[in-house]
């Protein structure tokens, strides 16, 4: 067939819809029109409208072979003319090059959107591999909770797995992924890698690599627990959604941190099924947390499957030790290189073998958070002491904890009657985009931290507006040892960075302060931690109070199941300051009403003493 000849079935194909309904024919421009604008259409392109201009488009896609057509990028009309012209060509010598092929979803679309049936038949090997013959049978929408050791990392990370077993559980590891991420260069320093995340400075592209490589990068390396979601969509639209993965494979985007990241991709990639309405999900910021819930509450998740990291089943395995165990386990880890036994006549068959995991458990994550590359002896004796022992059925969730779906909503906004000991008294709002802080740390949260942007607090008194802080990040990674065994545990850290007033006498004194912290945690119990910091803070020299400070500071809180409620008391050293020392303390305390509304009081002390009591909303 001759591209004129293409090109015709093409047109005829296009004015098939006006015949239909029987009206009379019109340009092909306005016939046409409703297949042009065709949601799907539309999706499988990545059109975005101009801002004001309902009639103009243009792709988020950067990369120039995505496009049949020379004005594919901003025209879903020339794009989709030459997509239908290209799928009525003949093979060439490799035919996975083939528009049926490189396009798969849109050939699916519109072969069954439009019934085409006299196109040639095309082999597509590489396709066919990827889907193993076709055969995925379901979707694993895939949470990996947050890590600070990377920022792009900080609020979790998307990605998807095509199952190809009924039971996604079966053969999982060897199952196909797919990932959306920054294409980054070998070597970057931290700033310029934060700034031009944050202003579109990367590519984002699409990868596939088998499930295991995240599963041990995840939760192995970074030590972080995986969620996993198995999706209940129609087969037609599973199809559509693995064909449409796979030919955006390699593809570019222009990659933003804070929204054009892989929350907003993997929800771009789903919306593809009707049953996904997300409308404006992602507007300004994109969360990972947020799309699991919203699925949920579609009652989209047909089964939800915890994974944990290499950590948290050591913190299972280990809770499950009585005193005795405990003890002959921190016994063994003081000479670790030293032969032990695991035969003690004093343990039963049950106890035995939960000392003999647990020790595993336990050089396994030292192995992997240190980055060693031996084991002592101790766990080498372990091992070869399970081999003499019954077999345990294995559970992927060891602790039977809700997941991050069922959490609260991302962003919050309080009111509060706010009381001053030198100011007038008035309305206090608070505003935080995202994400958490130690007093509403949810699941899916790191607990005993904090990690919030573009925090605003204010008051309204007498008709005056008061910026008590704008918090550009804040940042909090308490690190506890929950064993009191050598290794666990680490050094914690404090981050923030924005403005603030100076104290609480004065109306008009904001400064542009960045303050840091480094300490050591102490977990009393599951509930009671105790932090310890030495740090400090440079800012503007404002009404000579200085441009630095230094501090030593300590928390103590509290997490209940609706109650929780911290103390803080903070020294701090002046520099070029009259007032050469001063303490600063604060006492908080938060209720949980329901899972998206809060009950808080505080009361600080900062030269002079303010107090507040408010309702808070989670949206």
């Amino acid at each position: 067939m001759n591209s004129n000849l293409a090109f015709a079935i093409a047109f005829v194909l296009l004015w098939l819809p006006s015949f239909s309904l029987g009206t009379t024919a019109t340009p092909i421009e306005t016939s046409s029109e409703s297949i042009f604008n065709d949601k799907t259409w539309l999706k499988l392109l990545h059109y975005q409208r101009h801002a004001g201009m309902a009639d103009e488009y243009k792709s988020t896609i950067t990369s120039t072979q995505f496009f049949l057509s020379e004005k594919g990028r901003v025209s879903p009309k020339d794009e989709l003319l030459a997509t239908l012209q290209a799928i009525y060509l003949p093979a060439d010598d490799n035919p996975n090059l083939h528009a049926q092929c490189r396009f798969r979803a849109r050939y699916l679309w519109l072969k069954n959107k439009y019934n085409l049936n006299s196109e040639p038949k095309i082999h597509c090997s590489d396709y066919l591999k990827f889907t193993s013959n076709e055969g995925i049978k379901s979707l694993s929408l895939i949470l990996a909770t947050g890590y600070l050791g990377n920022p792009a990392s900080y609020y979790g990370h998307l990605l998807i797995k095509l199952n190809t077993n009924e039971d996604s559980s079966q053969n999982s590891l060897i199952e196909q992924s797919i990932n959306y991420g920054a294409v980054l260069p070998r070597k970057i320093t931290p700033i310029p890698y934060v700034l031009k995340g944050l202003f579109g400075g990367f590519q984002g592209s699409f990868t596939n690599i088998q499930y295991y490589f995240h599963n041990h990068q995840y939760g192995e390396n970074e030590l972080r627990d995986l969620w996993e979601y198995e999706l209940k969509l129609p087969q037609k639209d599973v199809k559509l959604i693995s064909a449409h993965a796979w030919e955006l494979l390699g593809i570019n985007f222009q990659y933003y941190f804070i929204n054009k990241n892989c929350a907003y991709q993997m929800a771009d990639l789903l919306t593809l099924s009707d049953k996904v309405e997300i409308p404006a999900l992602y507007s300004i910021y994109a969360i990972p947390q947020v799309l699991p819930q919203k699925l949920n509450e579609l009652g989209l998740v047909q089964k939800v499957k915890y994974h944990p990291s290499r950590q948290s089943r050591f913190y299972s395995t280990y809770s499950k030790l009585s005193t005795k165990e405990k003890l002959l386990l921190k016994k063994s880890s003081a000479n670790p290189d030293t032969l032990g036994s695991f035969t003690y006549s004093q343990l039963n068959t049950d106890e035995r073998r939960n000392l003999i995991d647990t020790t595993i458990n336990y050089y396994q994550f030292l192995k992997l958070k240190n980055h060693n590359t031996t084991l002592p002896t101790v766990y080498y004796d372990a091992l070869a002491a399970s081999l003499n022992e019954p077999p345990v059925t294995a559970t992927d969730d060891p602790r039977g904890k809700l997941g991050p779906e069922s959490g609260r909503k991302p962003s919050s906004i309080r009111i509060s009657a706010v009381s001053s000991s030198v100011n007038f008294d008035g309305l206090g709002m608070n505003i935080r985009p995202a994400y958490y802080d130690t007093l509403d740390a949810d699941t899916g949260h790191r607990q005993n931290g904090g990690l919030s942007m573009l925090e605003i607090n204010a008051r309204l008194t007498k008709n005056r507006l008061i910026l008590n802080s704008i918090d550009l990040f804040s940042i909090e990674s308490n690190v506890e040892t929950e064993t009191n065994l050598p290794g666990d545990g680490g050094l914690s850290w404090k981050l923030k960075a924005g403005s603030e007033r100076q104290n609480f006498t004065c109306d008009n004194c904001s400064v542009a302060r960045a303050q840091g912290d480094i300490g050591q945690s102490y977990k009393i119990n599951s509930y009671h931690f105790i932090n310890g910091y030495i740090g400090g803070a440079i800012h503007e020299n404002k009404n000579g109070q200085g441009h630095s400070f230094v501090r030593a500071s300590i928390t103590d809180t509290l997490i209940l199941n609706r109650f929780s409620a911290r103390i803080a008391f903070e020294q701090r050293l002046h520099h070029n300051n009259q007032l050469k020392s001063e303490q600063v303390y604060a006492i908080s305390a938060r209720y949980q009403i329901d899972k998206n509304i809060e009950f808080r009081t505080e009361f600080r002390k900062n030269i002079a003493y303010e107090s507040e009591i408010g309702l808070g909303w989670y949206w």
